[in-house]
């Protein structure tokens, strides 16, 4: 994640998470553990405005020509990559070797 990458309706960038670190990473984790226990998240999480961006050299008149972006906050993507990074060392056991999607090297 780019620590200067567009904010969402919080207007906090990741590079706040990472400067504050020792003042936020506890309410994070505990955030982490939250969701992954008791299945709860914040109403804010994965809700964000969705803008279009007119792809590069296309017609503005062409319904194809535009791509939607969802700007979420920032804090949700920290968790959301926490996530998944743990979610990572377990997939190689729950996903069927005859599937490549997901595993590395496979």
């Amino acid at each position: 994640m780019l620590p200067n990458s567009a904010s969402g309706t919080e207007g906090l960038i990741a590079g706040f998470y990472a400067t504050f670190i020792e003042t936020l990473g506890d309410p994070l984790l505990a955030l982490v553990n939250m969701l992954l226990k008791e299945h709860k998240k914040p109403e804010s999480f994965g809700v964000g405005p969705i803008v279009l961006l007119l792809k590069e050299g296309a017609l503005p008149s062409e319904p194809t020509s535009w791509r939607p972006i969802n700007f979420l906050n920032a804090d949700y993507k920290i968790v959301a990559t926490i996530i998944n990074n743990r979610l990572k060392l377990f997939l190689p056991n729950i996903i069927s070797l005859y599937q490549s999607c997901a595993v590395p090297g496979r």
